[in-house]
């Protein structure tokens, strides 16, 4: 007997929510397929489901988090039911376009072949030129078509009028900032750097070009997120370590060293710091297996010292590391930047590591004053330790991630420590939502005199969505107001020419072109977001000048500046995609310059010291510092260019401890070094 039809079931709103509800529950338990049958289910139900609706932007998020986390066969699945399921909606070349990169990867050349046509069956707007264009640049196919179609995109999207709105004008200039960023890689991986590349057109020509020479250096088989510059064999010339690894520069040319130079290890980051006052670098490694591991430097040759009572196990490895003399005892110091372990947004306690004396040091971090993050553990990122307000003591800045609010530790001059973040205006910008405060996911930052009048600013590197930036900070340009406002910090970045980036990573300050003034430099995450070398005018105003000197990189992390062939100006090393990149500078202007290296006396150190330079009309200060940002570490000779004065400097150098030692008639364009008390 034949069975007779089912009745189509009425759905109603309830309904519509519960299959929602599945929907998103389906989705947190990372199982595709029946999180897509839920959506499709919710559809046919009536879900409204449009630009203008309000479940629209969190089906999205969701969906967006399976592109993330699904295999490709698993987006394949996804997508192309749901451009079937829903062929009028506004996202669905979007979800084509998905289809399109993981067929490329898989090798599906039928496959490509028909989402491309049926991709191009009708015109495209801007916003589906730009996804197509994206989807080709993420499967690293037809970077022609690739730039065409974002170029297109670019050019319908910079002709219309912004948004009256200053949310919607904010959130449409940041959306066009990824958009050129994938415009960017396809110049690049298409050999576009120059004539015909929109950036290279739109930057100065008087820029000093650097060469990239990673291989011609010896470093093409270096690895390494992060990188950690110093002469830990005395030889006047900067050696590199890449998170343990050692790389020793003989004039220019870099050999990684054997096992019985630095025993074999690797960590989360390095830095190079004189441990035991001996007058020579040690390098203290960094993982969460082992806190702190220490190598002395005896002679040339490392052997791990005992016992030091910081090698401890973390509960998540540590992002930011950085050394520092905080209790004045001449001995360095170590803060760690502590990130999450699996919980989103679960941060776990920092550790500040004091020199208890004799080799042995202690985990001081509630003891000093900073008891609020062990109570509240935040996501640790970066360490910066820098004196702002002038007062002889080493402060201690932290990046916090996941919109977290940002640390200044401001030392009592005796090793004790407040938080005066909020007091200072440089814990960022908090927006209030859903109980909670919003601030900026802070990944490195860095002390620098930007505008030459003697005090430390701060550059705070901030990761920021376009969806998210209603309350979610940009990168920071904070400007020390001095002593007469209390040291308080104005952000300038709104007015300053800094650049959009979403996802800038990691600062540094240098004056690359020795003009006399310091420049920035800023790496961007993910492997289609390029880094950032800006000008400085001399007055804490900065332009892009990436393209044109040569710099550009993808997907970069840490970095650090150094002199690798001693000629006078700073050369650069990039860590990207995990590989360093090593470009060395070809300024060729007749410039004046001066390095200054310390030799603190027997058990004492010179990071922290300050270092000041006169020059005729020019005055410019660096402080010697060992870390910055997220564990990486410039050179500890202080470089200062001078543009075309002449004549002879005098220099004047504030230890730590508050000696000042004073230096006249030194000769440019060489190196000096300052023995402590002589």
């Amino acid at each position: 007997m034949a069975r007779a039809p089912r009745a189509r079931r009425c759905w109603n709103p309830k309904d519509v929510e519960a299959l929602t509800l599945l929907f998103q529950a389906r989705a947190d338990l990372k199982q595709w397929d029946a999180m897509c049958e839920a959506l499709v289910r919710a559809g046919a139900a009536g879900l409204a489901w449009g630009p203008k609706d309000d479940a629209y932007r969190s089906i999205n998020e969701t969906l967006g988090l399976c592109n993330w986390y699904a295999n490709d066969e698993q987006r394949i699945a996804v997508f192309a039911r749901l451009a079937k399921e829903f062929p009028e909606s506004p996202a669905r070349i979007g979800w084509l376009s998905v289809c399109l990169s993981a067929h490329s990867r898989l090798k599906h050349d039928d496959d490509l072949a028909a989402v491309e046509k049926e991709i191009f069956a009708k015109p495209l707007d801007a916003l589906q030129q730009f996804r197509v264009g994206r989807a080709y640049v993420e499967a690293s196919i037809k970077f022609e078509k690739a730039a065409e179609l974002i170029e297109g995109a670019l050019a319908a999207r910079e002709a219309q009028a912004l948004p009256e709105d200053a949310l919607g004008r904010e959130t449409a200039q940041t959306e066009m900032g990824v958009w050129r960023s994938y415009l960017a890689f396809a110049y690049d991986s298409m050999g576009k750097r120059g004539a015909g590349n929109r950036f290279w057109e739109a930057e100065p020509a008087d820029v000093p070009g650097f060469e990239d020479r990673t291989d011609a250096s010896g470093l093409g088989e270096a690895r390494g997120q992060r990188v950690a510059v110093g002469d830990f064999d005395g030889d006047g010339w900067d050696d590199l370590s890449f998170a343990g690894a050692v790389w020793r520069n003989g004039h220019g040319v870099f050999e990684a060293v054997g096992a019985d130079v630095m025993p074999a290890v690797q960590g989360a980051g390095s830095l190079w710091g004189d441990a035991d006052g001996d007058g020579d670098l040690d390098l203290w490694v960094f993982s969460n297996e082992k806190a702190v591991r220490l190598f002395l430097n005896d002679g040339g040759k490392f052997k791990e010292a005992e016992g030091t009572g910081m090698d401890g196990a973390l509960e998540a490895g540590p992002e930011g590391a950085g050394l520092a003399d905080a209790n004045g005892d001449g001995i360095l110091d170590v803060y760690l930047a502590v990130y999450e372990s699996g919980d989103l947004g679960g941060g776990r306690a920092d550790r500040f590591f004091a020199s208890q004396g004799k080799g042995k040091w202690a985990d001081q971090l509630e003891a000093a004053g900073m008891g609020e993050e062990k109570k509240e553990p935040l996501c640790g990122r970066g360490v910066n330790w820098g004196d702002f307000d002038n007062d002889g003591d080493m402060d201690c800045f932290v990046s916090n991630y996941r919109l977290q609010r940002n640390y200044l530790w401001r030392n009592d001059g005796k090793g004790h420590f407040a938080n005066a973040g909020a007091e200072l205006g440089v814990e960022g910008v908090g927006t209030k939502a859903d109980d909670a405060m919003w601030y900026g996911h802070t990944i490195g930052s860095c002390w620098a005199d930007l505008d030459n009048d003697m005090d430390l600013d701060l550059v705070s590197a901030n990761l920021a969505h376009p969806r998210f930036i209603a309350f979610s900070n940009r990168t920071q340009v904070l400007m020390n107001q001095g002593a007469k406002v209390g040291w308080k910090f104005s952000d300038v970045a709104p007015w300053c020419g800094l650049p959009y980036e979403e996802t800038m990573s990691d600062v540094s300050a240098a004056d690359f072109d020795n003009d006399g003034d310091v420049d920035l430099y800023v790496t961007g995450v993910y492997r289609e977001r390029p880094s950032w070398l800006l000008r400085n005018d001399g007055a804490g105003h900065f332009e892009p000048v990436t393209w044109r000197s040569g710099t550009v990189a993808f997907n970069g992390w840490g970095h650090a500046w150094l002199d690798v062939d001693n000629d006078g100006d700073l050369d650069l090393v990039v860590c990207a995609g995990g590989k360093p990149r090593l470009f060395v500078n070809g300024l060729e202007d007749g410039s004046t310059w001066l390095d200054v290296t310390l030799k603190p006396a027997p058990g004492r150190t010179a990071v922290g010291a300050r270092i000041t330079a006169f020059l005729g009309d020019s005055r410019q200060t660096r402080e010697v510092a060992a870390g910055r940002g997220t564990t990486s570490q410039d050179s500890m000779r202080s470089h200062f260019g001078f543009g075309k004065r002449a004549g002879a400097a005098n220099v004047v150098v504030k230890w730590p401890g508050g000696k000042e030692q004073r230096m006249e008639g030194v000769a440019l364009n060489g190196g000096v070094v300052v023995e402590e008390g002589k």
